[in-house]
């Protein structure tokens, strides 16, 4: 019982797309992972706009660097996070 209501803790909250491995292989997973069509992530693959990587003539995808490449595209009202960060003036750049 213990272990099950352990076990039952350590699993909320975490993403079911989310697996051991980081890595994505090919657009066919990437354009699943990202809820977009093949076609697109193809697209923006030979156009370099997606962040990715090339081996043997396979294509390997990180899923934290598709989610902050997903994020740099945000439109929209301001978030809670970019509210709190706006407050605070950025660094200037004095080189």
């Amino acid at each position: 019982m213990l272990v099950e209501r352990v076990k039952a803790e350590m699993l909320e909250g975490v993403d079911p797309n989310r697996r051991s491995t980081p890595w994505l292989c090919g657009a066919k997973a990437a354009a699943e992972y990202l809820g977009c069509g093949l076609d697109r992530v193809k697209r923006l693959t030979a156009a370099r706009a997606i962040p990715h990587r090339k081996q043997d003539g396979r294509v390997f995808y990180r899923r934290d660097e598709l989610d902050d490449w997903l994020d740099a595209h945000y439109e929209g009202p301001p978030r809670p996070l970019d509210a709190v960060s706006s407050r605070f003036p950025k660094p200037r750049n004095t080189a």
